[in-house]
């Protein structure tokens, strides 16, 4: 069963479930097989619980509007790539073929320039018009492993649509994938990497570090596991072990769990990119298991 995808806010990397928008927020998407962020610009808000009862935990409008009356909004979604939708171009033909089927026949996309993206990755743009409300939108496409994210933008008049496409194109900017990286395995396997790790910490330099990796965000880890707990299903609160792969700077670059499931997705995807204290071991793996009492 695919898990259904969730927001959270992520607000210098320390985390509220609780908060229901936020100015310039930034909220991770996620769920089994997609984790992904996107901040809202200078102007903007991020609200995480306005769109959920129509299936939306990740949307935005500017500040002083709000979802229910903004003529102007966006929303962050994702689709599992399948035998029918393999593409970003099979997935604009299929928004398009249920738009005439639901009685929209002028409904119609444009293709527009692509906007590049960090880490080589573009996002294919699609300007949308043509249903039976008079709705102009623009849609983001970004093509994963496993699904293709999207954020689509939607405006009541073309005035307001061409006044505010520059904030659709802010927003986009933002994304960053984090399921590729947090949950991804490939090899060495993980027992392979485990070992590494161990061996790194076998000294007094690795022990002491580990310590003060432990210290420096163990708030931030308590932090991420108390929001992932509000947004996960009960089956999916098991133990699991993780590893970080922590650059000279103090960047975490990876993080490898295992199991792989909606819980560890959205815990490496909290932790991943949090800095811990620089140090001198050219790369180091942090090996710790996450033991949970139900």
């Amino acid at each position: 069963m695919r898990i259904v995808s969730t927001a959270l806010f992520v607000i210098l990397m320390v985390c509220s479930a609780t908060i229901a928008a936020t100015e310039q927020g930034t909220g991770m998407l996620f769920g089994s097989d997609h984790a992904f962020y996107i901040s809202a610009p200078d102007g903007w808000i991020l609200d995480n619980r306005s769109g959920a009862n129509q299936g939306l935990h990740m949307v935005f409008y500017p500040v002083g509007e709000t979802w229910a009356n903004s003529p102007v909004m966006a929303y962050g979604q994702s689709v599992p790539k399948s035998a029918d939708i393999k593409s970003v171009a099979d997935q604009v033909e299929n928004t398009v073929k249920k738009f005439h089927t639901n009685g929209n026949p002028k409904y119609r996309a444009e293709q527009k320039p692509p906007l590049s993206l960090p880490d080589n990755k573009e996002a294919v743009i699609y300007y949308f018009q043509g249903d039976q409300w008079g709705n102009f939108e623009a849609a983001g496409y970004i093509e994963e492993n496993k699904t293709i994210n999207f954020l689509v933008f939607n405006a009541r008049t073309k005035e307001v649509f061409d006044k505010n496409i520059p904030s659709f194109y802010k927003l986009l900017s933002s994304y960053r994938n984090s399921f590729t990286a947090a949950g991804t395995m490939s090899k060495p396997s993980f027992d392979e990497i485990v070992s590494k790790a161990k061996e790194q910490t076998y000294t007094q330099q690795g022990k002491a570090y580990k310590a003060s990796v432990r210290n420096a965000i163990g708030q931030l880890m308590a932090n991420s596991m108390r929001s992932c707990f509000d947004y996960v299903s009960e089956e999916n609160k098991r133990d699991f072990q993780f590893i970080f792969k922590i650059a000279s700077d103090g960047q975490i670059s990876e993080v490898f769990v295992t199991p792989e499931n909606s819980l560890t997705t959205c815990f490496s995807g909290l932790v991943l990119n949090a800095h811990c204290p620089p140090h001198k071991f050219g790369s180091f793996l942090l090996y710790e298991r996450m033991d949970i009492t139900k």
